[in-house]
């Protein structure tokens, strides 16, 4: 579906998906699609046909109508097409990685009306074919260990290290904060070794010492200061009861 989206971005689709949750269906590709096409992404779900339904963008049949006539032209998408792109597929995944918060940070600026436009989106937010270019959502597939086989494949690359580490070198202290407070410890990859020399190269900068695997001390330091910080309360709050008794 998205596949076809990318291919006609200003179409209205009829999808005959019998077996498919068909609000979980709409959900998705509303998600990746919104920014395709000038008009507004309105749906349909569990329907029977088609007939008459030339304002709705979206509609997901139940099965294969006996009988469909609109003034309007839709693409209509069976279950069992041919494969998705490579581009289709990433989107997808990245949505259910990531959500909408997520795309937003690729969602086109102004709407792709037609192929030409969609390809020169496609080129813009692609580090290669199947690997979005941007490195935040990147670093959170891999720190939750959901990175795609192209992914892993373009990670493992010369280039591909040395372009994702110039990227987390940019990335806000918050960004970076949050992906060690997602990392699964023990795991070893590109990115890992990115987060940590920059998460290294920070604190360095900030005066504090340089070590080995700053990546997994940081994670091992937080319960340690968390119970630091609960401890100072509660003694806080005894000798403030204390003081109030003697008084």
């Amino acid at each position: 579906m998205v596949d076809r989206v990318l291919r006609c971005p200003s179409a209205r689709y009829t999808v005959v998906a019998p077996a498919s949750d068909p609000l979980g269906l709409a959900q998705v590709v509303l998600g990746v699609a919104r920014g395709f096409g000038a008009d507004p992404w309105t749906f349909a779900t569990r329907e029977s046909d088609d007939a008459g339904r030339e304002a709705t963008r979206l509609i997901i049949l139940t099965a294969e109508p006996e009988f469909s006539s609109h003034g309007v032209p839709r693409e209509r998408i069976a279950p069992a097409g041919a494969p998705a792109a490579p581009l289709a597929e990433t989107l997808v995944a990245a949505y259910l990685r990531s959500g909408s918060e997520g795309m937003e940070r690729i969602r086109p600026s102004r709407p792709l009306t037609d192929p030409a436009r969609v390809r020169r989106w496609a080129k813009a937010v692609q580090r290669a074919p199947g690997v979005l270019d941007d490195a935040f959502l990147l670093a959170t597939a891999a720190a939750r260990g959901r990175l795609s086989p192209r992914e892993r494949d373009y990670l493992a690359s010369a280039e591909g290290r040395g372009q994702v580490a110039a990227m987390i070198a940019r990335f806000p202290d918050a960004e970076l904060v949050e992906l060690v407070r997602l990392w699964a410890e023990g795991r070893t990859d590109p990115v890992t070794e990115a987060v940590s020399a920059e998460l290294e190269r920070r604190l360095a900068r900030a005066g504090g010492r340089r070590s080995r695997g700053v990546l997994a001390r940081w994670r091992h330091a937080i319960p340690v200061l968390v119970a630091v910080v609960v401890l100072a309360v509660a003694a806080g709050f005894v000798l403030f009861a204390t003081a109030r008794l003697w008084r």
